[in-house]
């Protein structure tokens, strides 16, 4: 119970009296809860009251349905008729280029609408594996039956299938062509449940995969018959494909055969462990006869000795200027937000992300609601790696570079429109360096902040002269402070390069002070974590401690 927290520490009144005041509202209901308990049990000692709760959540599906260019009445029938089943999935996210109103749903299920404000080249598949937070995904188009309301409750029973790991994908579609169910021609993917685990897999391991369309699915569903993984899909009629090979086949000939015969095994239901073997067996001789059908086509190397050479790739087309994407990870702060938004507005970049950890300070969503720059609702707590490990780095900066930062990190007055450009510079003269960003201020944090001496002692190993490898550039890692990354690069803390003189920045937390503390900062204090807040605390963190010991500066 807070209460004796509260009694026994007023220092923090507003938040101890939320605290107290939100256990008594709660106390309040549990006697008339324990006496309805009671008597079920005596009108039917059968009854389980834990067994009625569990089956009447929903089931860990997440359902992306892909709403541009749909009436918004037609969604919100869509979307009553999906919560009126007696089965409902667990999340629902709708994509729309227009703000929606949601209808009331239950406080189990996340109904959530994400608008795509056409900033970034995205696919409502791409929002799907970023937002969702279910293992289960459900990709609907905009031409299908759910769109008018016609929902079976049937369905959500096969998406069982998947939870129990008997298939590893559903696909249906409209059109059949050939021997396969082409589900890159418009119109013919009416519906595909997919394992989020089995497609990260699956683009873990093909890096040049930028973003998600119909033609990924497609290969996914490749993917996943060659690894052995069934699928269940439409009734589709199945033939022998018989294509003629001649010793002068190019290239692209092997290549049509080969997706041919792919597309030929997917139509497999793997029923038994025999099927599986014989499968297994079968890719293995195709693959050893497409590698032997290859190698007789393959060109010779030139016969005077001459090498050819891939060329080199040229990282300056990768550099987008100003419209550099510039992913901002949030969670609950506003006005330091608005503060960086303007100066990156001053000095011409529109093209921001924000990647949210699950805020719920309501100026902050509204603001969402109303930006014009792209939301992206991840519906939990990602904290510090949120925007590598949702994807949304992947999506957006699409190989190209890319600047990550936190909300709190404000450019000082003095600092050059052209910073990331500078940045840039730096990137290209160090080819060792993955990240390049600010250096954030010392010089002028206010006596009224409690941890001063501890943000000195620890920042100041940053500015050592004995790491400064030119003027005002220091060897120094960085965390996810405002900095600009290489292409394909991942969350680390280096090597990376720090800027002095006019290129710093202020962390606004070593700015606040404690007796005027803002709305949003004792908002943030009250549900950040302490795993990667370090500075909003009223002391220093155990392994800031530890490394300084370590270090000799204690």
């Amino acid at each position: 119970c807070a209460l004796p927290i509260y009694l026994r520490n007023g220092s923090q009144e507003t938040i101890h009296k939320a605290r107290v005041m939100s256990t008594l509202w709660n106390l309040r209901g549990l006697p008339k809860t324990l006496l309805i308990r009671k008597k079920s049990l005596a009108n039917n000692p059968a009854f389980d009251y834990n067994k009625l709760i569990i089956s009447r959540l929903p089931l860990p599906i997440t359902i992306v349905i892909d709403a541009n260019g749909i009436e918004r009445k037609k969604i919100t029938k869509t979307l009553k008729s999906i919560l009126s089943l007696s089965t409902t999935p667990s999340e629902i996210l709708v994509i729309t280029k227009q703000p929606v109103k949601m209808p009331d749903h239950s406080s189990y299920i996340r109904v959530e609408n994400i608008i795509d404000r056409g900033l970034f080249e995205l696919s409502a598949y791409d929002y799907g594996l970023m937002c969702s937070n279910n293992d289960i995904l459900v990709f609907w188009n905009n031409e299908i039956d759910v769109v008018n309301g016609k929902v079976s409750d049937d369905l959500f029973t096969t998406f069982r299938l998947i939870n129990r790991e008997e298939c590893g994908a559903i696909v249906a579609g409209n059109t059949v062509r050939r021997q396969s169910l082409d589900i890159t021609r418009k119109n013919s993917l009416r519906l595909i449940a997919i394992k989020k685990t089995d497609f990260v897999e699956y683009i873990n391991n093909h890096s040049q995969i930028a973003s998600i369309n119909s033609s990924t699915l497609g290969h996914y569903i490749n993917w996943l018959t060659a690894h052995c993984k069934p699928i269940f899909s439409a009734p589709i009629r199945s033939r022998v494909l018989c294509i003629p090979v001649s010793p002068n086949a190019s290239v692209s000939d092997i290549r049509l055969i080969k997706h041919s015969l792919i597309w030929h095994m997917k139509n497999i239901v793997w029923r038994s462990e025999l099927a599986k073997r014989f499968a297994a067996k079968a890719k293995r001789v195709v693959a050893g006869l497409l590698r032997r059908i290859k190698a007789r086509i393959t060109p010779h190397a030139p016969s005077n000795g001459a090498t050819s050479h891939a060329p080199t790739r040229d990282l300056g087309q990768f550099y987008l200027g100003k419209d550099t994407p510039i992913i901002i990870n949030t969670r609950d702060r506003y006005e330091p937000l608005l503060q960086l938004i303007s100066w990156l507005k001053k000095a011409g970049h529109n093209k921001i992300a924000f990647v949210d950890n699950q805020s719920t300070y309501p100026p902050l969503v509204s603001f969402f609601r109303t930006s014009p720059y792209q939301c992206i609702p991840l519906g939990r707590n990602g904290m510090h790696k949120a925007p590598w490990e949702s994807f949304a780095v992947r999506f957006i900066a699409k190989n190209k570079y890319y600047v990550v930062s936190d909300p709190d990190i404000i450019p000082v007055e003095a600092c050059p429109d052209d910073v990331i450009d500078r940045f840039k510079e730096l990137l290209e003269k160090y080819p060792d360096i993955l990240k390049v960003g600010f250096g954030l201020k010392i010089d002028d944090i206010p006596n009224h902040y409690p941890l001063k001496k501890d943000v000195i002692l620890w920042e100041s190993r940053f500015w050592d002269k004995k790491i400064e490898i030119e003027k005002d550039v220091y060897r120094a890692d960085i965390d996810t402070t405002f900095a600009l990354y290489r292409p394909g690069t991942w969350w680390c803390l280096g090597p990376s390069l720090r800027t002095g003189g006019k290129l710093v920045a202020r962390h606004e937390p070593w700015y606040i002070n404690p007796q005027k503390i803002t709305d949003d900062a004792l908002y943030y204090k009250i549900r950040s974590s302490d795993e990667v807040t370090t500075w909003g605390k009223d002391e220093l963190p155990a392994h800031h401690l530890r490394a300084l010991k370590k270090e000799g500066l204690l």
